[in-house]
């Protein structure tokens, strides 16, 4: 039994060394990191199965008490920034991305046109539904709410209920 729990200590920290999350936090064992120093984890932060945060080439803050549910999916990898703050929580299959592909150029395809990229900015208490995408340039006020299967495609400056494909603003919330 105490040789178990050794192991059980060892594997502890080697999983959170390899996540680079800091102490007091979780990260499932399935979830998928890259680009580690570009990501920077507040206290507090946990994250659930099957989730990936990726950024190669961009920028990702969390805030302290970000909770992310299982498959979410928050990619910075080709650039943008995405900055998630203090006491947001993230219903599972959200998708948080900082870019898009250039679709203009006719005399290119599509995969081999390029990338635009730009930020995405969640406040603080800000609580994300299931199943919802947030593209690049987008933005939640602090306090506010995002209905579930939402699209959210553009900056919502006070806090509300924000809901819809796309997203619109509903209702306001006041802190």
């Amino acid at each position: 039994m105490f040789i178990f729990k050794i192991i059980s200590y060892i594997k502890l920290i080697i999983h959170r060394y390899i996540h680079c999350a800091p102490k007091d936090s979780y990260v499932s064992p399935t979830t998928i990191i890259r680009g580690r120093k570009n990501i920077h984890f507040g206290h507090n932060f946990s994250c659930g199965e099957n989730c990936s945060i990726l950024a190669e080439k961009g920028l990702i803050k969390f805030g302290d008490n970000v909770a992310l549910n299982s498959n979410v999916c928050i990619n910075a990898s080709v650039g943008g920034q995405i900055v998630i703050g203090n006491d947001t929580i993230i219903g599972p299959n959200v998708v948080i991305i900082s870019h898009s592909h250039v679709y203009e150029n006719s005399e290119s395809t599509k995969r081999k046109s390029g990338h635009v990229t730009n930020s995405v900015q969640v406040g603080d208490n800000v609580w994300i539904g299931s199943n919802s995408v947030l593209l690049y340039n987008s933005g939640v006020a602090n306090g506010s709410v995002v209905g579930a299967c939402s699209l959210v495609n553009k900056c919502f400056n006070k806090a509300g209920v924000i809901a819809g494909n796309p997203a619109k603003f509903l209702k306001e919330i006041n802190e």
